[in-house]
């Protein structure tokens, strides 16, 4: 060996200082270049890594919550495609729509989707026919630019809505969504009556021979459920169970609303003060659904039976009572009506009916009017 130890500093013979001076330098260099070569790929690999983040995964009750955040962003996230008439939307959900057997409509958190989806997806989807136009839907999972802020889609009724640059459909049946169980109204009506009968204020003190059966409003398009108003008499005054409490003994008259859907008891509120379902007081009136909803575009072409024809002026001067034997569809609305058929309903006309006649059967135009606060069924085209 010639007396250096590499690597260790330390030179025994006497030109040490200059190798050691010489070592140091070429230590640095390699080290800088090192530090090059390394510096390069960490860069490159956080612009990626920049790029990628700038997509953000979002789901739709996220984009609900709190859309100022992922506004002119990149996101992807899953849904429902649904498209129909002056439709086309991603939704939340699916669910039966009652209006006929199988009819599927978007429920829940909704965007707009602007532009369309690639053809090839669009023809792998279900499609439906019950209603009018046809109607495509399926899951989907979709990249694109989210927006928000402005009015977007049809009539500007959605405040967010995604321009798609990528779309992928996912696996899913129709089969997954629970099907609707029909209740007939005599069916709900008992469930309601057991309802009341059962209620803690009914069973404290309610009169069970002045318990009756006041009104009953059939399902709608804003009233998915049977509506039954039920009126009785309680030997004190109060709600719920009042054992212990000093009660003035005095024969109080109340009224119960109860709606039925599809066999459960969905809302539940005595003199639109108690609760029957919480067992709480609550403040002022609890209509269901929530107040001011416009009845959806709706029609139908109805054959009933005459039972009656009256004069009542005003804006709407006449009323017909009759007895709906057949409902059809017209393409492209809903059918409010559907669910009359073998029912005694009212309808407005402006139309002049005064040569009608009882027994005599008419076939007429009838859509629902209104909200579920206040609505009625208006006749046109009366032949």
């Amino acid at each position: 060996m010639d007396g250096r130890t590499y690597g260790s500093g330390q030179i025994e013979n006497t030109g040490g200082k200059h190798l050691e001076s010489i070592n140091k330098t070429l230590s640095a260099y390699l080290t800088g270049s090192l530090v090059k070569i390394f510096i390069l790929p960490l860069l490159l690999l956080s612009v990626t890594s920049c790029s990628q983040h700038d997509i953000s995964e979002a789901t739709l009750a996220e984009l609900a919550s709190d859309p100022v955040r992922y506004n002119g962003k990149e996101i992807t996230v899953e849904g429902f495609y649904f498209q129909g008439f002056e439709v086309q939307v991603l939704a939340e959900k699916l669910e039966y729509s009652g209006y006929t057997e199988g009819h599927l409509v978007p429920e829940g958190k909704m965007i707009w989707i602007e532009g369309g989806i690639p053809q090839n997806i669009y023809d792998e989807l279900y499609k439906q026919e019950m209603m009018g136009p046809e109607e495509r839907f399926g899951k989907i999972r979709l990249g694109g630019k989210f927006e928000y802020g402005q009015e977007y889609g049809h009539l500007g009724s959605y405040n967010s809505q995604i321009i798609p640059s990528k779309v992928e459909l996912l696996e899913w049946s129709p089969k997954a969504i629970a099907p609707v169980i029909e209740f007939s109204q005599e069916e709900s009506q008992q469930i309601a009556e057991a309802f009341v009968k059962s209620s803690p204020t009914f069973v404290f003190d309610g009169i069970e021979e002045t318990l009756e059966l006041a009104e009953t409003y059939p399902p709608t398009v804003t009233l998915s459920g049977w509506q039954f108003v039920f009126e009785f008499d309680s030997r004190h005054a109060g709600y719920g169970d009042r054992i212990g409490q000093v009660l003035a003994q005095v024969i109080t008259p109340h009224q119960a609303v109860i709606v039925v859907e599809q066999g459960k008891v969905t809302h539940a509120v005595i003199d639109e003060k108690w609760d029957m379902l919480q067992q709480k007081m609550v403040e002022g009136q609890m209509p269901p659904p929530p107040a001011g909803v416009p009845a959806a575009p709706n029609d139908s072409i109805v054959t009933a039976e005459v039972l009656d024809v009256i004069n009542v002026g005003g804006d709407i001067p006449w009323e017909l009572v009759v007895e709906v034997q057949n409902s059809e569809d017209v393409p492209g609305f809903n059918n409010a009506t559907k669910s009359m058929v073998g029912e005694t309903i009212t309808v407005k006309t402006g139309e002049d009916v005064s040569t009608l006649k009882k027994g005599q059967t008419i076939t007429a135009h009838v859509r629902l009017v209104g909200d579920e606060r206040s609505h009625f069924f208006e006749a046109s085209d009366i032949k």
